[in-house]
């Protein structure tokens, strides 16, 4: 089964640790950022590597 991935974008690194401890225990991987730049950043590398051959 494929792991189900969250990118969680919060600029207060308190809940981001919170979200990410809580969506970690249900299972999921979890990557932080704390802003909207660096959130299209990691979806535009996501989509880069999930586009890369293997």
């Amino acid at each position: 089964m494929r792991q189900i991935k969250i990118l969680v974008v919060d600029n207060e690194e308190d809940q981001r640790r919170l979200m990410s401890v809580i969506l970690t225990e249900f299972g999921y991987a979890v990557k932080t950022v704390s802003s909207a730049e660096a959130a299209l950043k990691g979806i535009n590398s996501e989509i880069i590597n999930s586009l890369s051959p293997t």
